[in-house]
């Protein structure tokens, strides 16, 4: 459980400031998902799936390594959870401070712990979000 926390930590980390969304999309699908995963993904069709022809190619030899289907439970957690505005603030409080994760509401922090023990389910775990999801 822990890990999947930590390794939403470093997915929201991992983002670079140039390249902070501003919305929730397949881009932003795509490279949360690589993070989390450490496995490249291409858009097919609007489709984010495994790079071909292995889909195993690692994006770095010392990443996360969460499921896929973790990965994406907490990604979906995050897009019914938490507007974009307090996403990209999460991934720049955690680019300072790791404990910043701490801020983060406990319904959101609950549902993304449901994602690494059951994916299937926790998907579907929406919650009102509040107008300061990250605390700050």
């Amino acid at each position: 459980m822990l890990a999947l926390v930590g390794c939403a930590a470093l997915v929201l980390g991992a983002c670079a400031q140039s390249n902070t969304p501003t919305e929730y999309n397949e881009l932003t699908n795509q490279n949360f998902l690589e993070t989390c995963t450490n496995l490249y993904y291409e858009n097919v069709d609007g489709t984010i799936v495994p790079d071909e022809p292995t889909g195993d190619t690692v994006v770095a030899s010392d990443g996360p390594s969460a499921s896929p289907a973790q990965c994406q439970c907490s990604y979906n957690v995050f897009v019914n959870n938490m507007s974009i505005e307090d996403f990209t603030k999460l991934n720049d409080d955690l680019k300072d401070d790791a404990n910043a994760w701490n801020n983060v509401p406990q319904n959101i922090r609950n549902a993304i712990d449901d994602c690494g023990t059951d994916p299937e389910s926790a998907t579907t775990t929406s919650t009102e979000p509040s107008s300061d999801t990250t605390g700050g």
